[in-house]
């Protein structure tokens, strides 16, 4: 999917891509309590200075232009549950410490949106494939389905043990595990997700 309309789908905003001069709008989606563009630290001036209300616009249409060959990948996009236990201000707040912590770093800006909806409070996090350099963005970082599923399993363990310690701290229970049923030792077959429409 085109990186500019990516974003915009998590939003629930409606976004024009300037490379393709087409304009998507998602803003028909309601369920997006919260969104935001997180900027590493170590982020360049020339970022520092565009309107907060437009930088996820603005930076995805960037990367779209820099990219030559028409199937590249862009992004890295994940889609992660949150404790039904937490509440949304709770579950807000962790994901903007779990996000500054551990994925907005060394160059890489991400895109969050939670959408909070009933029985399936999860939220998605958008990455570039180049990271932000002083001069507009890095070449494109090269990397292999392995690597790409190790980066995987690193975030949802990260996820897991900040999740867990809030959960912990609630004086819950409860804990989420971000291993599969294999790795767990359960024999239990996945269960099938069920639209809305169903």
């Amino acid at each position: 999917m085109n990186a500019v309309f990516a974003a915009a789908y998590i939003r629930c905003q409606k976004f024009t891509c300037v490379r393709t001069d087409e304009t998507k709008d998602f803003t028909a989606k309601n369920h997006t309590l919260y969104k935001e563009t997180f900027l590493p630290d170590d982020a360049p001036d020339w970022v520092k200075t565009i309107d907060s209300k437009v930088l996820s616009e603005e930076l995805w249409n960037r990367i779209e232009l820099v990219e030559r060959r028409q199937r590249a990948q862009l992004y890295f996009h994940d889609k992660i549950a949150l404790p039904v236990e937490l509440s949304f201000g709770e579950s807000r707040e962790l994901v903007r410490e779990f996000v500054k912590d551990v994925l907005a770093k060394d160059g890489v800006f991400c895109d969050v949106a939670i959408h909070w909806e009933e029985h399936n409070p999860h939220f998605h996090v958008l990455m570039p494939m180049r990271t932000l350099t002083p001069s507009g963005f890095s070449n494109k970082i090269q990397i292999s389905n392995s690597q790409l599923s190790k980066n995987v399993k690193s975030i949802r363990e990260n996820w897991a043990n900040y999740a867990n310690q809030q959960l912990q701290q609630k004086g819950l229970h409860v804990r989420i595990d971000h291993r599969s049923h294999a790795e767990r030792g359960l024999d239990l077959l996945p269960t099938q997700k069920i639209g809305k429409a169903t």
